[in-house]
């Protein structure tokens, strides 16, 4: 009796064990496969598995850094904290509960104030791409300038347009220098969120550059990742390379979130050309 009480407790360990182990291979085996998808890579702005942006409060997983590592890192936090979470990557949280079905108890958009404000200023009813014609005399503007624009009704009931866009001042007239620091060393990026007009005064009236304009055909729910994402990035630094992540890159990567096939005319070098190409 006893010898087979033994083998009964044995046999139900060995079966608890192979569920807890079945259990974590599967959500390990999750945790790849939305690690891989095209979103979360854009989200987090991988690129043949390397980082883009390497700011300390964008990665969780630094120094050690992988898309999967990552994706764990921020589900651990949405666990230990989902308003924190929500309220700090809301473009993550978002598609992460979508994606795994995690229900986020408590967390709201509207108790963070610094994304709440963004969303009250920013509307995005309606979302375009602007593409500013190249001058050539200009090393900043030869390949052109490419940017986002969001406009619809504020807080207010105004009907506001705003500029977002990634760029880089170039403080140097050394050739040799602005060679190095645009390609290799990289250069500080700013990403700018402004009034639509006065890029348009800029662009048009001061500089005499064609300015093009495509509507994007979006629904809700992807204009809203792209806004979310777009705070997120606003939040953090970055750098910029001429050849690698310009203004064209990070533009593409952005309506990638909504087209993911859109990634595919990614390559080295991408030019503001190449966007309204694709």
């Amino acid at each position: 009796m006893l010898s087979n009480t033994l083998k009964s407790c044995i046999h139900a360990a060995f079966l608890i064990s192979s569920i807890f182990i079945s259990q974590a291979r599967a959500e390990a085996n999750e945790i790849t496969r939305i690690a891989n998808t095209p979103i979360w890579l854009t989200l987090i702005h991988s690129w043949h598995s390397n980082a883009q942006i390497t700011d300390a409060s964008f990665l969780l997983s630094l120094p050690n850094y992988s898309a999967a590592n990552e994706l764990t890192e921020t589900l651990a936090l949405i666990k230990s904290d989902s308003q924190a979470a929500l309220c700090r990557f809301p473009a993550r949280v978002t598609y992460l509960a979508n994606a795994l079905n995690i229900r986020l108890t408590g967390a709201q958009i509207e108790l963070c104030p610094e994304l709440q404000k963004f969303i009250n200023h920013v509307p995005f009813d309606a979302l375009d791409v602007v593409y500013a014609s190249e001058v050539l005399s200009s090393a900043s503007s030869m390949m052109g300038h490419i940017f986002l624009k969001a406009s619809g009704v504020n807080f207010k009931g105004n009907l506001v347009e705003h500029s977002l866009a990634y760029f880089t001042e170039i403080d140097t007239l050394n050739p040799a220098k602005l060679i190095v620091d645009s390609t290799i060393k990289g250069m500080p990026g700013f990403f700018s969120v402004r009034p639509f007009h006065k890029d348009k005064a800029q662009y048009r009236d001061t500089e005499s550059r064609n300015l093009w304009q495509f509507k994007l055909d979006l629904s809700s729910a992807q204009k809203t990742l792209i806004q979310y994402h777009l705070w997120e990035l606003n939040q953090i630094n970055m750098t910029y390379y001429f050849q690698s992540f310009n203004c064209a890159t990070l533009t593409l990567e952005l309506l990638a979130l909504a087209k993911p096939n859109i990634m595919s005319e990614r390559s080295i070098f991408v030019s503001p050309a190449d966007i309204v190409k694709a």
